[in-house]
């Protein structure tokens, strides 16, 4: 990823500090990628690096279990609760929508997100990626 810019900073959610990476600076919409339940964090590498030079791509530290920093104590880890931290997520690095790509875990949040906040979405994955590519 070195031929883009990557931008790492944390960002206080109602339930705990996520780490969030930013990559690239196109003009595109935001695409934000959630991965799936024990996925290391840098399981959309190769994606990312496709599409960083026409999108901001964000990838986040969710917590699925491979995270590096623990969530606060008792924070409400259901898939609801998940989706409702990536809205903060969205809020936080001032996108007003984007493109939530998911797999596994990932993909329920990030219909969770598209069922409550319709609003928020520039689109919803899959037709995406195909798109794109």
């Amino acid at each position: 990823m070195s031929q883009f810019s990557t931008a790492s900073q944390e960002l206080e959610t109602s339930k705990g500090t996520v780490r969030c990476r930013r990559h690239g600076d196109g003009p595109g919409p935001a695409v934000v990628f959630l991965r799936g339940f024990l996925a290391p964090p840098d399981a959309w590498t190769p994606v990312v690096e496709e599409l960083a030079g026409r999108h901001r791509c964000v990838t986040v530290d969710w917590p699925f279990g491979a995270h590096g920093r623990p969530l606060r104590a008792g924070a409400d880890l259901s898939p609801p609760a998940v989706a409702e931290a990536a809205t903060e997520v969205l809020d936080l690095l001032d996108e007003p929508s984007a493109v939530l790509v998911g797999n596994d875990s990932g993909g329920v949040v990030a219909r969770l997100v598209a069922a409550a906040r319709p609003d928020r979405l520039a689109e919803l994955g899959g037709g995406f990626l195909a798109d794109v590519r």
